[in-house]
């Protein structure tokens, strides 16, 4: 964390009292008291999210008389090895306590030892057992007309809503995968502390790391087609990648891993085998990539060929401020590996003799072209009229208070931005305290939109690995961003109409809606000196400049808000920044 001031909020939202008090009292100062009723509703329904192992009685009873509609057998493998008999049973207990019935059980690497007290148990218990070698399990399948499979390490436990939950998805979506959010507990799983709540299903963040986990059930399909026996997690969300099929998040937590259990697992047996996993779907989808390491182990950097050798358009509006735009200037001539450059000073209504003094020393020394926009300051104009002025096949929109700090930080960008699908790259940005600027956009926080674990300190992994790893985002910052001129034309450019605010949220927005992918990566890092250059919103006439803005923005955008972020969580906060719980 940052400052002693964002520490204190953290330990006051930490702790749950104080938590629902202050949800309730900006709710309140939101929306009025005459809506106190659905508040404090909300607030509870936030209250038994933040609990371990909520179970609502009114929703168990339910589910159990409307199960009847449901046609969907599944059928989960619980892999045994290494198990100890009272972690096999506690799983299978979970599974027989599951609100609907239409389910079979087959237990695999069982030891004899073990094979006895499940026989005993399924003797006593509704549970049907199988143990099989090579492809049995295949016939068994289609035998027992099995629609969707679970797996399972001997020890989870899934939550009593679990099958009910993913039968209605699969019921409703006609998703091949199905997974939801997840938790960790050790000994007492009353006391489950890792919470994991996911984003919805993202290519370039699973690349980064497995965050979906074990937490899925896959169709019978998937599981003949992708491999059997000893397929991977890994596996089948590539073979799902790799043949476009459709795939389903459940944003609840309803299934609990063992530390125990995952203790036993040898962390970089799984990551190897995943990365033999990744290389190989990347050869079936014809991407030149390699895999490295990073300082934390279970997070991949993956490094695409570059494609030929591209120029690259820096554009950086500027007005006055010579000792910001000759810092980021200097450290873009001097840092950067890759070379195939130009950059753009867009002038813009600058009044100090110094300030064209130094224009005329970097067009001399041929470190930059100069455009003059002689019209009002309009960031969004701005840079599209510097688009005009510039050649190159892709561009970055640069703040004039940036620093550049990694050397090769447009390569790291633009091995997303040469991609097809891909519309916008952002980067990592730190104030100059070594603290999170920016690490991706977040629509909805603030009401509209806020930037992912700010004020995190430099070197963090963040929120479940997530500041540490490349990932799709909804929107990046154009403090510093790079898009492809074909992307940048298609989409029309920045919306002039807004002038200061939101314009790159919007532009991202309008890139998301026509198909594109929108990526965050930490590899490229920059140090912003936020809001030098421009100052802040202090008079009114500004001020009511911003309220036209988010008045504009909410009518074109109001309803993809509400619909709520894909790569965020809707049991994470709106209010602030950090990914901590409503």
């Amino acid at each position: 964390m940052g400052d002693i001031k964002t520490k204190l909020k953290y330990y006051i939202r930490s702790n749950e009292i104080t938590c629902s008090l202050l949800n309730l009292y900006f709710a309140i100062r939101k929306g009025g008291i005459k809506n106190i009723k659905t508040m404090i509703n909300n607030e509870i329904y936030n209250h038994h999210c933040r609990k371990p192992w909520y179970v609502d009685k009114d929703e168990l009873k339910r589910q159990k008389a409307s199960q009847v509609k449901y046609d969907i057998k599944v059928a989960f493998i619980v892999d045994c090895k290494d198990g100890l008999s009272n972690e096999i049973l506690r799983t299978l207990d979970s599974i027989s306590n599951q609100t609907m019935e239409n389910w079979l059980v087959c237990c695999v690497n069982c030891s004899e030892e073990n094979k006895e007290k499940i026989d005993q148990y399924t003797l006593n218990n509704k549970v049907n057992g199988l143990f099989y070698v090579g492809n049995i399990f295949i016939d068994f399948i289609e035998k027992n007309n099995i629609s969707y499979i679970g797996k399972l390490m001997a020890g989870d436990v899934l939550h009593p809503f679990f099958m009910y939950r993913m039968i209605e998805e699969a019921d409703k979506s006609q998703s091949e995968i199905i997974y939801c959010d997840d938790n960790s507990f050790e000994k007492n799983i009353k006391k489950a502390d890792t919470p994991r709540y996911k984003p919805d299903f993202s290519v370039d963040t699973l690349y980064s790391y497995n965050y979906i986990g074990r937490s899925y059930i896959m169709s019978t399909d998937i599981y003949k087609k992708a491999g059997s026996g000893d397929i991977s997690g890994m596996d089948v969300f590539l073979y799902a990648i790799e043949n476009n099929l459709k795939v389903s998040h459940i944003s609840d937590i309803l299934y609990y891993e063992d530390k125990e259990v995952r203790k036993r697992i040898s962390i970089d047996d799984l990551l190897r085998n995943e990365n033999v996993s990744l290389q190989r779907h990347f050869e079936k989808m014809n991407v030149n990539a390699s895999i490295e390491k990073t300082t934390f182990k279970e997070v991949r950097h993956i490094k695409y060929d570059i494609n030929d050798n591209p120029l690259v358009s820096i554009i950086i509006p500027n007005k006055d401020h010579i000792e910001d735009l000759s810092r980021c200037i200097n450290s873009i001539i001097n840092k950067s590996s890759y070379k195939n450059y130009e950059i753009i000073v867009v002038e813009n209504n600058s009044t100090e003799k110094e300030t064209f003094e130094y224009y005329e020393k970097i067009k001399r020394e041929n470190k930059a072209k100069v455009c003059i926009w002689e019209d009002e300051f309009n960031y969004s104009a701005i840079n599209n009229f510097g688009k005009d002025f510039s050649n190159g096949e892709y561009i970055v929109l640069l703040n004039n208070d940036i620093e550049v700090i990694s050397e090769n930080w447009i390569e790291e960008m633009l091995m997303y931005a040469q991609r097809d699908r891909t519309g916008a790259v952002g980067c990592m940005l730190y104030y100059p305290d070594d603290t999170v600027q920016h690490a991706g956009v977040i629509v909805g926080i603030g009401g509209i939109a806020g930037h992912s674990h700010k004020h995190f300190k430099r070197g963090e992994k963040g929120y479940c690995d997530r500041m540490a790893a490349v990932q799709n985002m909804s929107a990046v910052t154009a403090a510093c961003m790079m898009t492809s001129r074909k992307c940048f034309e298609e989409a029309g450019g920045l919306d002039e109409k807004l002038k200061v605010a939101f314009n790159d949220i919007d532009y991202c927005m309008k890139l998301r809606k026509a198909g594109y992918d929108v990526i965050f990566t930490p590899f490229a890092e920059m140090y912003h000196y936020e809001s030098i250059s421009r100052g802040y919103e202090d008079t009114s006439e500004k001020e009511a400049r911003f309220r036209s803005e988010v008045n504009y923005f909410m009518d074109k955008w109001g309803d993809v808000i509400r619909r709520g972020d894909p790569y965020y969580n809707p049991h994470l906060t709106l209010r602030y920044e950090d990914f901590s719980l409503k």
